[in-house]
């Protein structure tokens, strides 16, 4: 099978493949799933928010996004593909470039109809298919209206729009709880990694006055910025060294801001607290929901957590991004490796031989990039 590296040359009629390490043809396909770069659409990108256009309008932008669908929209323009499944950022369609009167999916829906396809646009949400994490991405479903392999004398468009749309709402299932996914302490390969961790010194890659950021923060919490974690088990934690000086202080604070909150931090299986006594109380006649996951790796004014989803009745985890580390709050609490990222993500990781230059930070990128592989 030929493995194409760059979706820039598919438009082309022949592009480098990794199989068989030379140029080999690119062919047309009956079913294209593509997912192009979503960099620029997030808003998680301070640059992205930026864009006075529609970033899909441009020829190249900063994070490629621009760039992966040029190559997308050239491959169509030169190659057959019957029916495309399209997947990409939520804010396709929550497009933060608004107010201007153009948005990235009115692009998208553009390029889309200039080329004979018809479809639907939709948006969802990972957690509703299996996968125990709010991961809203944004789906797109074309038929190729002429010259395809659907006959469409005997069902129009709409009818095979409302079948897709039919088959996803039976398809939905439960997830579960975000604690299941986990490795248990045990786990040999867990282990490992964090003993690797533990030995490669922690470097702070952040700003130079994230310091003075933070005490802003603390200040604003009436707490001491450099005063120790709230939740005891993580003061004992052997794993907490991992963290570099940001990360811990950003933890600090953000178990601070989860516990202002009236929530808890939780440790066992049966979701007993791992902060001190006073946060066993049961305030207002309602037990504090569990936070298990708390990020330290976003911006200091930003708090990213697990969450408790009403619809599911299950913990679920923070989108899977790949500039994240998730801080676990249970029994021993330690950092979340990529094998976990993946099992949030759907991926049968255990399935795969690891190879040495394989590392966590690697696998946890690619584990962010990754499509949810939703589970029907």
């Amino acid at each position: 099978m030929c493995i194409f590296i760059d979706i820039l040359h598919m438009g082309q009629r022949t592009a480098f493949c990794e199989t068989h390490n030379g140029q080999c043809e690119v062919p047309g396909v009956d079913i294209l799933l593509v997912s192009t770069s979503c960099k620029d659409l997030s808003w998680l990108s301070a640059a992205a928010r930026k864009f006075t256009d529609p970033v899909l309008s441009m020829e190249t932008s900063p994070g490629g996004s621009a760039d992966t669908f040029s190559g997308f929209l050239a491959y169509l323009d030169n190659h057959t593909a019957s029916i495309i499944i399209y997947e990409n950022s939520d804010h396709m369609v929550d497009d933060h470039a608004a107010p201007q009167e153009r948005t990235n999916q009115d692009v998208f829906q553009s390029q889309m109809s200039g080329r004979g396809y018809e479809g639907e646009d939709l948006i969802i949400n990972a957690k509703l298919y299996g996968c125990p994490q709010s991961r809203r991405r944004f789906f797109a479903v074309y038929i190729r209206t002429v010259g395809g392999i659907i006959n469409f004398q005997g069902r129009t468009v709409f009818d095979q729009l409302t079948t897709l749309i039919t088959l996803l709402q039976v398809c939905k299932r439960s997830c579960p709880p975000a604690r299941d996914l986990l490795l248990p302490d045990d786990d040999v390969s867990l282990q490992n990694e964090l003993e690797a961790s533990l030995a490669r010194p922690a470097q702070v890659t952040e700003k130079t006055t994230w310091q003075t950021d933070h005490h802003k923060e603390y200040s604003k919490l009436n707490l001491q910025w450099g005063s120790e974690s709230p939740c005891e088990a993580t003061r004992t934690s052997p794993w907490l060294q991992i963290l570099n000086p940001y990360q811990r202080s950003l933890l600090t604070l953000n178990q601070h801001k989860v516990l202002a909150k009236r929530t808890r931090l939780t440790s066992t299986a049966s979701g007993q607290s791992t902060t001190d006594s006073v946060q066993a109380v049961v305030l207002g006649g309602r037990r504090p929901m569990p936070v298990l996951m708390i990020d330290v790796r976003p911006s200091i004014g930003r708090l990213s957590t697990s969450t408790h989803d009403e619809y599911c009745q299950q913990e679920l985890a923070p989108c899977i991004v790949p500039d994240q580390r998730l801080w676990l709050h249970i029994e021993t609490p330690r950092p979340m490796i990529a094998r976990e990222a993946f099992h949030f993500q759907g991926w049968p990781i255990s399935a795969v031989e690891l190879q040495p230059w394989m590392t966590d930070s690697f696998l946890y990128g690619l584990a962010g990039n990754a499509v949810a592989q939703q589970k029907f």
